[in-house]
């Protein structure tokens, strides 16, 4: 993200707000992910490369929430990771770093290992219960967000492929 992007700090702040009852702040990145230690949460413009492993996973264990955004999903994933870290035991930890380091990511099935991986497991089942118990809210939520995403891509013009 080396040239400025213009309506920037407005999209952060309106996912921000969406997260900010957890005690979470949001920036823009080149991915999503959890940083414990700045109760941060970074989320990406474009769909990421596990996006299609990570929604089956998801998706097949809240079929009731089918066909909320992908964004939300992840964001929310993320907000998980927050929320459940303290819960894991160090032997847990220990398992989904080895997991982690063993994944190929040239082979779909190897790819898959990482949602068994007791944190992402974790945080995904977190925000599964989540979505399915705030589904109205989540989806003005993404409203809200997907309005500003908008706004970002035509004042930056990004187009989304």
């Amino acid at each position: 993200m080396g040239k400025t992007l213009i309506a920037k700090d407005k999209l952060e702040q309106c996912i921000t707000e969406c997260i900010a009852p957890f005690g979470l702040t949001a920036k823009l990145d080149t991915d999503f992910a959890y940083y414990y230690m700045k109760d941060l949460v970074t989320f990406s413009l474009f769909t990421f490369d596990c996006v299609n492993d990570f929604m089956l996973d998801a998706e097949s264990r809240f079929p009731k929430v089918f066909g909320i955004s992908p964004f939300m999903w992840a964001l929310f994933h993320e907000v998980g990771h927050h929320e459940t870290g303290d819960d894991l035991t160090d032997e847990e930890i220990e398992l989904s770093k080895q997991i982690k380091e063993s994944i190929n990511s040239e082979d779909p099935n190897s790819r898959l290992l990482y949602f068994t991986c007791p944190d992402e497991y974790a945080a995904t089942e977190w925000a599964g219960c989540f979505i399915e118990e705030h589904l109205t809210e989540v989806e003005e939520m993404w409203n809200k967000i997907a309005y500003a995403l908008g706004k970002f891509y035509q004042a930056n013009d990004i187009v989304d492929e």
